[in-house]
């Protein structure tokens, strides 16, 4: 779904120039967007990576259909989030758009304590708040 979607995203904006004459602001809150669907990416691929690790202490082999299952996505995910958070550089400031990336620092717990039934506690999660306010703040520099 997250492919789909950025797929869409940079099919819809790819005559970037056009667009910059129409509304510049719009642009760039799309870019932005366009980076937090690759910061999804990035979380859900973890969750792919680590499923492939558990596969692989399940089987004792790298080679079974289970593990490549989960492995395989995992790399064409990356592959396309990789190419796509080059193409959203090309647009923003990585000073600007950098910060994003702190947000797999809550996604991944997140996904890995619905998905994966990982436990944390409440000092853990203490900190993903103050993760997210630090993101706040440097939001708000911009």
């Amino acid at each position: 779904m997250v492919i789909t979607l950025l797929f869409l995203t940079l099919w819809h904006i790819r005559d970037c120039k056009s667009i910059f004459l129409i509304n510049n602001l719009e642009m760039k809150i799309t870019f932005y967007i366009i980076a937090f669907f690759c910061v999804v990416g990035i979380s859900a691929g973890q969750i792919l990576f680590k499923l492939t690790a558990a596969s692989i202490n399940e089987t004792e082999s790298f080679f079974t259909l289970k593990t490549v299952m989960y492995f395989v996505p995992a790399l064409i995910l990356y592959a396309f989030v990789t190419i796509t958070w080059v193409w959203v550089l090309s647009k923003i400031e990585l000073g600007k758009v950098y910060p994003l990336m702190a947000l797999a620092f809550i996604i991944v717990p997140f996904l890995s304590y619905f998905i994966l039934n990982e436990q944390f506690s409440k000092n853990y999660f203490f900190g993903l708040i103050l993760v997210f306010l630090g993101l706040i703040f440097i939001a708000n520099d911009f």
